[in-house]
């Protein structure tokens, strides 16, 4: 069969099955998520269809699932569009819950961690940033495992919350893309759920020792300040596998886990994980 041919079949298929699913009203069959600043939704529809939510825009896999992030900052009202191939087969306005972000003010930072200056601080972040967007930016893996329930990788005293306002010695620095966990160095950090190891960065500048886990979807996890890594870039592990340490690395006060959710390279927040979703259909 030429390639010629191929295509012809293969886009008579495509269009086929769209008008089957807008006849039978199957475009989106499940929607469910946390529409609210910094969370997330998921849903069901044709295989392989092009989806957005505002700005944002991912691709169902091949049984018709995605997940789309919502950014910090989000509108009140965003519209959800569902289409194959260019051609519109669904929209939907999602509300999205507005927040109010705390402001925290920390004490006590390096100088350096601050206002780096040195040409050899500016290539260390340089390189990590590097290393970090590289991760982020590989075409999503369709994995199953951001489908299941998550753990939290270590309890404790949340110190750092998701969308805060933060000042590093009086200087306004980057807002706050996690949560924060108090515990003692060398406390173990465990898999919240099944994934495979993105990065593990030893001695990055700012976030100390990292890793990122990739859950599916464009869903990765995120752990920095680490007092030791456990695992290596390309590792698979199990919910409850022990990743490594809490620690205090790179810039950092004192011992705890910064946990962080990305969905590609936007910043979610994490603890949505732990919440009931809600049925948006």
């Amino acid at each position: 069969m030429s390639v010629m041919k191929f295509l012809q079949l293969f886009l008579w298929f495509i269009f086929a099955s769209v008008s089957t699913h807008a006849i039978s009203g199957e475009v989106l069959s499940k929607l469910q998520g946390y529409p609210e600043q910094g969370g997330f939704v998921w849903g069901q529809t044709i295989p392989l269809a092009q989806v957005k939510l505002g700005d944002a825009s991912a691709q169902a896999d091949e049984k018709g699932l995605f997940y789309i992030g919502i950014p910090r900052l989000a509108q009140q009202t965003e519209q959800l569009e569902i289409s194959v191939l260019g051609v519109p087969q669904y929209t939907q306005k999602l509300t999205i819950a507005q927040h109010e972000y705390p402001t925290q003010y920390i004490k006590g930072v390096k100088k350096k961690h601050v206002n780096p200056r040195s040409e050899a601080d500016m290539a260390h972040i340089r390189s990590d940033i590097e290393k970090i967007n590289a991760a982020r930016a590989q075409p999503f893996e369709m994995l199953p495992y951001i489908e299941k329930t998550f753990s939290q990788p270590v309890s404790g005293t949340i110190t750092g919350v998701y969308g805060s306002r933060r000042f590093y010695n009086g200087e306004e620095r980057s807002w706050h893309k996690g949560t924060d966990f108090a515990r003692k160095t060398g406390t173990p950090i465990a898999a919240p759920q099944d994934a495979v190891v993105k990065l593990a960065l030893a001695n990055s500048y700012f976030n100390g020792n990292l890793i990122m886990l990739d859950h599916g979807h464009g869903m990765m996890t995120l752990y920095a300040h680490l007092d030791r890594l456990d695992v290596k870039t390309g590792d698979s592990v199990k919910q409850g596998d022990v990743i490594g340490t809490v620690g205090s690395t790179g810039r950092s006060t004192g011992p705890h886990l910064h946990w962080g959710l990305y969905w590609g390279k936007m910043a979610l927040n994490p603890m949505l994980l732990f919440k009931t979703p809600q049925n948006l259909m």
